[in-house]
């Protein structure tokens, strides 16, 4: 019983941070009680101490004037009656005695030999039902010794009351603790309370358009149901974007996979026929090629994304990688007459991995000249500033809307304007991927109608590295 008791109480956060508030609560209660509590015992003491001096000085001066007569007197004042007085000679024998009946039930003589400390002004002694007597000694001038004491009883059963007071206090204000743990931890966890449902209701029913309404109060909780909010909202764009990119790519995969089947079926309708036979594996084979590339290049936006890309960084000259890609597009330029040019205003040495920073930037030229019209011009741009350098492939072709700008980046996202060009729609992912991998970005600027710009900026080679 007791072990479900204590595996609830570490489940359910309300219970804790009731049992919690109301722990700090009475903890505060009593540090509070004890606090005053010794304070009253402190100041009562002092006090006590003080009117018990008071009265020592009163009975010396009546003894140096009058004697023994003296003390007699005062001590028989209604003042005085709460006071024990003894003098006493300086062997202990009892001069004079005084004592309130009340204080002791048994044989006075105990009280009337009490002992003489020598050497000591103060000592304390316990007497009948657990009081205790405070008892100041003062040498007389002749020799005698006088000692006054006062009962600790008056002192003892203001406390008590003082504790019953208390008690009686504390004991609702424990009560409230608890009801007001409970309604704090209950109002305080409202809104972990809503999320919780809205998370349990969304994996029931699959809905991410939900949303929880903020509550007026500002803080953590606040923060978070609106951290909740955006990240179903982004979750939601995420699946949106998934179901998108599947079926683009159910669609790019069903042309090649359907002309594999073509094909196919097509040379085995002839199987005498060898040539057509071998221009039918050609075919397969580079329609498969074509479905290994759009899966290849999967893999390396996910690897770059995730962090898994394995790079080789070294000192690269961006002008030397500019002009090896721009010999590979060569042909493919001369057929559209699309002048490229190499332009550099710096030495531009990155750091960077080889074979990626040029898989970027040959994606970046094919789809410039895939893009600009024929006569038209690309102009690959090397420059380089404090601790960047920059490959910018500049053309003069169709541009890209503003409302597309920020979507070109997504995997297989592909403009109304470049659905007629053939292509998988996943190289500028790939190069916003190898450039994330690099730590370094991607810019875009573009005019619909004048051209496009896009800009790789990788890290610089530290001095003293190239």
């Amino acid at each position: 019983m007791f072990s479900k008791v204590l595996e609830r109480f570490e489940r359910t956060i309300g219970l804790r941070l009731s049992s919690w508030y109301a722990a700090v609560f009475i903890a505060s209660l009593l540090l509070l009680y004890g606090a005053i509590h010794l304070s009253l015992v402190e100041v009562l003491t002092r006090n006590e101490r003080t009117t018990l001096n008071t009265f020592v000085e009163d009975f010396q001066s009546r003894y140096a004037a009058k004697g023994v007569s003296g003390v007699v007197g005062l001590s028989n004042d209604r003042r005085s009656r709460i006071f024990l007085v003894r003098i006493a000679s300086a062997n202990g024998k009892t001069i004079f005695f005084a004592a309130p009946d009340r204080w002791y039930n048994g044989d006075m003589t105990v009280l009337e030999n009490l002992p003489l400390v020598i050497g000591s002004k103060w000592q304390r002694m316990p007497v009948d039902r657990g009081d205790t007597l405070d008892i100041q000694t003062e040498r007389l001038p002749d020799g005698n010794y006088l000692q006054v004491g006062v009962n600790d009883h008056r002192r003892r059963t203001f406390l008590r009351h003082f504790r019953q007071v208390c008690t009686v206090v504390v004991a609702p204000m424990l009560i409230l603790a608890g009801i007001g743990g409970a309604c704090f931890a209950h109002f305080s966890l409202r809104p972990i309370r809503d999320l919780n449902l809205m998370a349990r209701e969304i994996v029931q029913t699959g809905k991410l358009n939900a949303r929880l309404a903020p509550r007026a109060t500002v803080g953590e909780l606040r923060e978070l149901v609106v951290t909740f909010n955006e990240m179903l909202q982004r979750i939601d764009g995420l699946i949106r974007a998934l179901k998108g990119t599947l079926d683009n790519v159910a669609h790019d995969l069903r042309t090649p996979l359907a002309r594999l089947r073509g094909v196919a079926e097509l040379a085995l309708q002839n199987p005498d026929d060898h040539e057509q036979a071998r221009e039918a594996l050609a075919d397969c084979v580079e329609e498969s090629e074509r479905v290994a590339a759009l899966l290849n290049m999967l893999m390396d936006i996910s690897e770059a994304e995730t962090g898994a890309m394995k790079l080789r960084l070294e000192p690269v000259s961006l002008t030397a990688l500019a002009e090896e890609v721009v010999g590979l597009y060569g042909h493919v330029a001369e057929e559209k007459n699309i002048t490229i040019e190499v332009k550099r205003t710096g030495t531009a040495q990155a750091l960077a991995d080889a074979n990626r920073a040029r898989q970027a930037t040959a994606n970046l030229l094919d789809n410039a000249i895939k893009y600009t019209p024929d006569g038209g011009r690309v102009n690959v741009i090397i420059s380089d500033y404090d601790s960047q350098a920059v490959l910018a492939v500049e053309d003069t072709g169709i541009g890209i809307p503003p409302e597309e700008q920020a979507q070109v980046w997504e995997r297989l996202y592909r403009g109304d304007r470049s659905r007629s060009q053939r292509g998988l729609g996943l190289g500028l992912s790939l190069v916003r991927a190898v450039m994330h991998a690099h730590r370094g970005k991607v810019e875009l600027r573009s005019t619909p109608g004048s051209g496009s710009t896009f800009s790789l900026i990788f890290p610089k080679v530290p001095t003293g590295k190239s």
